[in-house]
């Protein structure tokens, strides 16, 4: 296992991460890409590095995110409640087909969402994410975010 920290995932310099292997860089890369969708509102970036049967669990929904259009969907509610996307990837763990990290999420919450009026807000709060990878796409990815924080930066509670 590789243990690297990194300044910046959205920004990595793939050659100062050590003894990684070739397959493991490019899952370094794949997972830089899905942040690199989000911190861009782009939508179609997000989804390409999904697989077509690919499962994103966020602690914020009750149910897993499954497939394409479902993903589609869950970045269009997202992003229209978030703007200004931001990722400080504090810790990069990599392994064969699994990357884990995490940091500092960011953004301003711009839209109601799951009953919490728009307040226009910013927030930063700790996030973690592990992510699993198969034929170069994203399979499965568990995402955790300090909601509490993120409701009681935003004033919510």
């Amino acid at each position: 296992m590789t243990n690297i920290q990194a300044e910046n995932l959205l920004l990595p310099n793939l050659n100062s991460l050590g003894d990684l292997t070739d397959l493991e860089r490019e899952n370094v890369q794949l997972a830089t890409e899905f942040l690199q969708g989000w911190v861009n509102r782009d939508i179609e970036k997000i989804i390409s590095v999904m697989a077509h049967d690919g499962v994103i669990y966020d602690l914020v929904f009750p149910e897993p995110v499954k497939g394409h259009e479902a993903i589609r969907n869950f970045a269009q509610e997202l992003l229209s409640v978030v703007s200004n996307i931001g990722y400080r990837v504090e810790e990069l763990l990599v392994r064969g087909d699994r990357v884990a990290h995490h940091g500092i999420f960011s953004g301003t919450f711009i839209g109601d969402f799951m009953g919490m009026p728009t307040t226009g807000k910013s927030f930063s709060v700790p996030y973690s994410e592990f992510v699993t990878i198969d034929s170069g796409k994203i399979t499965y990815l568990w995402d955790q975010t300090d909601g509490l924080q993120l409701v009681q930066q935003v004033g919510g509670m």
